[in-house]
């Protein structure tokens, strides 16, 4: 009898994931983040459903184009990529990509001068969600000699791009960034560019505060960039389309209650006693998002006896000898028994990138 731990999809629920999307803003294609979930069905359902793709890796683009993804509906979204990996665009027909830096320009004149290219924004932290600002993102001053830097060098400044931080409907970096891109905008227009896209990244979540925060982009981008500007406005959302459509089940293969003398009954009230458990996945694996963000997932126990056991405050440790692989800690749950199943929601997103490879890497 196998104990290994697995996962359950409803590819459905990415379906109604989209149709939200599309229902609350219509005009903002969506392009996936394959980062966020690379497995082959769903990338396969988006494919047939016209969504695009944000790839930020060689091996990403490889593996869309195996699942039937057209090469124009890809967006190689890393502003800093291995040469290797921009030759394989060019040889695959993947044409548009991000930048932001005059080196990253030199490389690609150098390798796929027939680039569509996207100028990446640097967005201030706004105190919510992963923190995407060090790494990614010119400044506006810098932008400015990067529209010029391009025009010199003839190449193909196709628009402008953003990410506005992982894990949060937080609107107001998305609304300063709006509107530096219609300073861009405008700035490349003087200077005889005439940009087509603003890419607004990703980082939504499908909760109810999606509704209000997507009436807000949807307004600053009519206002901003109006149809007669002809700008086609997109996204990258990942965790949006995935995260509550999958949930991981692992089985409980350790024990351990803290506190407890054995063989004395304990009142039936709430314990101040602890309880240890181990299950088959931690924080190296499935749980790896609690590394980046506040991630807490609390598992139910699918036996039905579960629910009438005592309660105790509980640690959930992950296989591994790492001190730190802590999947939940301190929290209140019905004792479990060895080889009781525990099921984990909303672990669609990011979960199971270790095990496969992080961009492919």
């Amino acid at each position: 009898e196998s104990d290994s731990s697995f996962y359950l999809g409803d590819l459905g629920q990415i379906v109604r994931n989209l149709q939200m999307w599309r229902k609350h803003m219509p005009q903002i294609r969506p392009y996936y983040a394959m980062k966020c979930n690379p497995s082959q069905p769903v990338i396969q359902l988006l494919a047939s459903l016209g969504v695009g793709f944000d790839c930020a890796s060689g091996f990403e683009i490889e593996s869309a184009l195996k699942c039937g993804v057209q090469p124009d509906d890809i967006l190689f979204a890393v502003p800093c990529k291995m040469s290797s990996h921009i030759k394989y665009a060019c040889q695959t027909g993947v044409r548009t990509m991000t930048f932001d830096n005059a080196d990253e320009l030199h490389k690609i004149k150098r390798i796929h001068p027939t680039g569509k290219l996207l100028l990446r924004l640097r967005v201030e932290y706004c105190g919510i969600g992963i923190k995407m600002d060090d790494k990614f993102g010119a400044s506006m001053s810098e932008a400015e000699k990067l529209i010029l830097l391009c025009k010199e060098l003839k190449l193909n400044l196709a628009g402008i791009c953003f990410h506005p931080g992982s894990g949060s409907n937080s609107f107001d970096p998305i609304d300063r960034s709006l509107q530096q891109c219609r300073e861009l905008y405008d700035f490349a227009n003087l200077n005889g560019i005439d940009l087509k896209i603003i890419d607004i990244g990703g980082g939504l979540v499908c909760t109810e505060s999606f509704i209000k925060v997507s009436f807000q982009i949807t307004t600053a981008v009519n206002k901003l960039f109006p149809p007669e500007t002809g700008v086609k406005v997109i996204a990258e959302p990942g965790t949006f389309l995935v995260e509550n459509a999958f949930s991981f089940v692992t089985n409980v293969h350790g024990k351990a209650l803290v506190g407890v003398y054995v063989g004395i009954n304990i009142s039936k009230s709430l314990s101040t006693d602890t309880a240890k458990y181990y299950i088959g996945a931690g924080v190296f694996t499935a749980f790896n998002l609690k590394f980046f963000e506040e991630f807490k997932r609390i598992p139910e126990n699918l036996s039905r006896e579960a629910e009438k056991g005592k309660y105790y405050r509980t640690s959930v440790y992950g296989p591994t000898c790492a001190g730190d692989d802590c999947v939940v800690d301190n929290i209140m749950l019905p004792e479990a028994q060895i080889n009781d199943w525990w099921i984990f929601d909303n672990m669609g997103a990011y979960s199971s990138l270790v095990s496969l490879g992080f961009n492919g890497y």
